[in-house]
């Protein structure tokens, strides 16, 4: 069943497609003009991908000593784990944000 709604600026009832299949016909049709996707951090979450802040996400299983990074750089993420992403420390050594994104984000780690 579809919803019905109105936009503000056009004043033109949409109706609202409510399964992937009626999404897929309308975004083909010529009712469709254009598209905007909204995302926020906790589309990876609701995935199963690991985030930064939570309890086991990203800043909580740093382990610099395990990046290639310089003894100052391995104890400037031990006590900052954003500095991972610091452009000043990338911009010095991308490794430890490289090589870090990678298992991250394919959660391997």
């Amino acid at each position: 069943e579809s919803k019905e709604c109105s936009t503000t600026e056009l004043h033109v009832p949409l109706t609202l497609p409510q399964n992937l299949k009626e999404m897929a016909d309308f975004i083909l049709s010529d009712k469709c003009q254009s598209i905007a996707i909204l995302a926020g951090a906790g589309m990876s979450k609701a995935s199963g991908i690991p985030d930064f802040r939570s309890a086991g996400g990203l800043y909580e299983t740093l382990r610099p000593e395990e990046l290639t990074a310089s003894e100052e750089e391995r104890m400037l993420m031990a006590n900052d784990p954003t500095a991972v992403f610091d452009k000043h420390l990338f911009l010095k050594n991308p490794l430890p944000c490289l090589e870090l994104e990678r298992s991250f984000i394919l959660g391997t780690r």
